[in-house]
């Protein structure tokens, strides 16, 4: 006799339906839709506000995101430095230098160090990275 599970389903919060009317959780074809659902995950990534629903969705929405680059960018395997992450995500995020010693809590000159990769990222500037960021620390190491 199988057994089946109690469990019900989490029901779809308001804000997850209307993400779903605005970008549908489908497989991305275009560098059109790839650019509107990059354009939704840079909106609502950080939102320290988000609901299930929302975090549920970009989780998915994110898996949809890597598919189509795994599958489109010939570059996708090639694995950037810790330090590379780093540059990208601060210029994604416009964020000097000093700015992001601050928010980690080193020194301008350690944060300098770094940079130049004359310092390593060290286990703990990942774990604080990751959190500045909201990206695995993984990706600093």
């Amino acid at each position: 006799m199988r057994r089946t599970r109690n469990k019900a389903l989490r029901q779809p919060t308001d804000r997850y339906l209307e993400l779903i009317q605005e970008f549908p959780l489908r497989r991305i074809r275009t560098k059109a839709e790839l650019a509107a659902a990059t354009g939704i995950l840079d909106r609502l990534f950080g939102n320290e506000d988000a609901d299930a629903g929302q975090t549920d969705y970009l989780d998915v929405l994110s898996d949809l995101v890597d598919s189509y680059e795994r599958r489109n960018d010939p570059n996708y395997d090639a694995q950037a430095t810790g330090l590379e992450v780093l540059r990208a995500l601060m210029e994604e995020h416009e964020m000097s230098q000093s700015a992001l010693a601050a928010k980690l809590g080193i020194s301008a000159p350690a944060m300098s160090l770094i940079m130049s990769g004359d310092r390593p990222i060290t286990a703990d500037h990942a774990r604080n990275l990751g959190k500045a960021f909201c990206v695995d620390p993984g990706a600093f190491i």
